[in-house]
C-alpha cells in the first residue's frame, strides 16, 4: 500500500509540474497607458510608459501571479503636466508602483482569444478590485497580450486633477500590451 502512494504521489506531482507555466513579463517588451477626457473643452488627455514587470504562472487552466508597473515612466507629452501628474496627483515619491495581482483566472484556451477578468490592483498605496478585459494573441507561442482596466481616481484617494480650467475626469482608461516569454 505504501508502494502504491508513493507512486500515486510521485505522479501527480510530476503531472503537476509538467502542466504548469510561467510567464514573464520585462518593461522592454510592452507599454502601459492611460487615457482620459479634460473639462470644459472635452480635450482627451493621454500617457504612456515602459511596460510591466512580474510574472504569471498557468496551472490546470487558471492564472496567478503579480504585475507591476513603474510609474516614474509615465509621460504625457508635456513637462508640466507630467511633473503635476506624479508629483501632486500619483505622488510618485511615496507610491512609485502600480500592481495587479491576479488569483486563478480562467485564461482562453491555448492562450488565445478574449477574456475578461477581476484582479487587485495596488495604486496610490489603496487596494481594491477591478475588472478588465483582455484579448491573447498565440501565435506559435509568441503571445501578446493587451489589456484594458477603468479605474475611478477616487477609488484610489487620488485628487482629480485640475489645471488652468481644465479638470479630469474621475474615470481613467488604463491599458497596456506586451509580448509574454514563457519562462
Amino acid at each position: 500500500m505504501k508502494l502504491f502512494l508513493t507512486i500515486f504521489l510521485f505522479c501527480s506531482l510530476s503531472y503537476g509540474a509538467v502542466k504548469a507555466q510561467q510567464f514573464e513579463f520585462k518593461p522592454e517588451a510592452g507599454k502601459v497607458g492611460f487615457k482620459t477626457k479634460g473639462w470644459p473643452n472635452l480635450v482627451t488627455i493621454k500617457g504612456e510608459g515602459k511596460g510591466v514587470t512580474g510574472s504569471l504562472t498557468q496551472n490546470e487552466g487558471k492564472v496567478s501571479g503579480e504585475l507591476v508597473f513603474d510609474l516614474s515612466t509615465l509621460k504625457t507629452g508635456i513637462e508640466l503636466r507630467d511633473s503635476h501628474m506624479k508629483d501632486n496627483y500619483l505622488e510618485v515619491k511615496q507610491f512609485p508602483t502600480a500592481k495587479l495581482k491576479l488569483t486563478d483566472v480562467e485564461f482562453p484556451k491555448d492562450l488565445d482569444g478574449d477574456m475578461k477578468f477581476k484582479g487587485m490592483m495596488t495604486l496610490h498605496g489603496v487596494e481594491k478590485e477591478v475588472e478588465g478585459k483582455a484579448e491573447l494573441d498565440n501565435d506559435d507561442g509568441n503571445i501578446k497580450m493587451t489589456a484594458e482596466i477603468p479605474v475611478k481616481l477616487s477609488d484610489f484617494k487620488i485628487a482629480i486633477p485640475s489645471y488652468k480650467g481644465i479638470t479630469v475626469a474621475e474615470k481613467v482608461s488604463i491599458h497596456f500590451e506586451t509580448k509574454v516569454a514563457k519562462k
